[in-house]
């Protein structure tokens, strides 16, 4: 009786251990509850700060590596971009920056895919005229390579275009009208309609119900009503028998 109420003891102990752990956790999970909607704001607020603060950055992809001479990244794009682009500026160009992305990759590599340029110009007016003119114009052609040129966001912001993107052919498939907004937005116009959406998911739910009624109203799943054979008299081919059910 005593090794009994022992292990009775010891048990109850075990049980009030897990009970206080399961209260601790339970606080734990309604404070993450709790503040969840206000960490959500919060990392959208810091997204937005981010994307504002990369809004004089232009991106450029392709350009071969070691064109520029000591590495003066600056001085290459200031020669190339009105070259480049065929534009004109009304102020002197000016970049307070540029540089090359660090990546951790072979030599061969790099020879067949550069690493990409970004810069920040001194006049935003400028990017937009870098911007307007890389849309309407690029890729443009450096010595047999493709250049292209992209404004600069953040690595979220980016993931968002880029599920966008991934949604152009679904679009397409349907006849919409659409086109992605700075920083991450995508306005579609479907008969005479137009919403946005700032969630790729959202709008890929808006395809898949596309989807779903398109597929309900096809002739192949359509009710169709059962054939009485026990009815029809003997001899008939099959397509005597449906005519004469229809």
């Amino acid at each position: 009786m005593k090794t009994i109420r022992m292990d009775l003891n010891s048990f109850h102990t075990k049980v009030e251990i897990l009970d206080q752990r399961t209260t601790f956790l339970e606080e734990k999970l309604d404070n993450a509850e709790y503040w969840g909607p206000d960490i959500w704001h919060l990392k959208q607020t810091v997204i937005d700060l981010e994307d504002r603060a990369r809004r004089n950055n232009i991106r450029f992809y392709g350009i071969p590596e070691k064109m520029e001479v000591n590495n003066d990244v600056k001085n290459l794009l200031l020669t190339l971009i009105p070259r480049l682009l065929n534009i004109s500026f009304e102020h002197p160009l000016e970049l307070q920056r540029a540089h090359r992305i660090r990546l951790r990759t072979s030599t061969s590599t790099l020879e067949s895919r550069p690493r990409s340029i970004v810069t920040c110009l001194l006049r935003h007016e400028q990017v937009c005229q870098i911007l307007t003119a890389a849309r309407k114009h690029g890729p443009y052609d450096l010595e047999g390579h493709k250049v292209f040129i992209a404004a600069d966001f953040s690595t979220e912001t980016n993931a968002k275009r880029k599920a966008f993107l991934q949604l152009r052919p679904r679009l397409r498939k349907w006849d919409i009208k659409y086109g992605l907004l700075e920083p991450a937005t995508m306005w579609i116009t479907m008969d005479g309609n137009s919403r946005n959406y700032t969630e790729p998911e959202d709008l890929e739910r808006f395809l898949d119900s596309l989807d779903d009624q398109h597929m309900d109203s096809t002739p192949l799943n359509k009710a169709i009503a059962p054939v009485d054979y026990t009815s029809v008299p003997l001899g008939k081919s099959l397509t005597e028998i449906k005519q004469s059910t229809s």
